[in-house]
């Protein structure tokens, strides 16, 4: 049902540390800089009216896979976090 990847370059293929699919909704890739190393962690989190045990569990996924990433890395997190947008009466807000 769910399922969260990269695209990697094939010119950028070597910079690659790490790999992890944490679950369908979590993973993370750990790409080597210059200065700097980079984990970038792609989610797609439960819906607000979700289930509060699924919603508690991907957030303790997220604080579990956030936290075993490198210390000194730039840690930056993508991908859909359910954001709703709503309209009312024509002007558009959450």
């Amino acid at each position: 049902m769910f399922g969260r990847g990269f695209t990697v370059n094939k010119r950028i293929k070597h910079l690659i540390t790490d790999f992890k699919a944490k679950t369908p909704r979590i993973c993370k890739i750990c790409v080597r800089g210059l200065f700097l190393n980079s984990s970038l962690i792609c989610v797609h989190a439960p819906i607000e009216e979700g289930d509060d045990d699924e919603k508690d569990n991907f957030y303790e996924d997220l604080d579990q896979i956030y936290e075993e990433c490198p210390q000194r890395d730039i840690k930056i997190i993508i991908g859909d976090r359910n954001a709703k947008m709503r309209c009312k009466n024509n002007h558009w807000g959450s």
